[in-house]
């Protein structure tokens, strides 16, 4: 698990640098990722031991604190977000259509 995560953020740290992604926004999104892919396994142990009343629990309570607290953090920097990425482009559609089809199944 810590060997996947670590692949996960340095990959993710990779590609983002590339695309020109600013340094402060990788970093709290790798911290975002680093800290949100051992929750996930837990929910899918969780899962497969059909415990729901313990995957429901983590991925409200954990989850969506993680998620809003990274997301209020880099919304206070003021960081910028690029073009390639914004709500206008297909890059920007895509993520907006991720974020609403994973509110819709929650």
């Amino acid at each position: 698990l810590i060997c996947a995560a670590s692949l996960a953020v340095s990959s993710a740290t990779s590609f983002a640098t590339g695309v020109g992604v600013s340094d402060a926004l990788v970093g709290a999104l790798a911290v975002a990722v680093g800290t949100s892919l051992p929750e996930l396994m837990v929910n899918i142990k969780a899962a497969l031991r059909r415990d729901s009343g313990m995957a429901i629990g983590n991925i409200l309570g954990s989850n969506v604190f993680n998620t809003l607290v990274v997301g209020g953090a880099i919304g206070l920097t003021g960081i910028a977000v690029p073009v390639a990425f914004g709500l206008g482009s297909g890059m920007g559609l895509l993520n907006l259509a991720a974020f609403f089809g994973s509110a819709a199944l929650l």
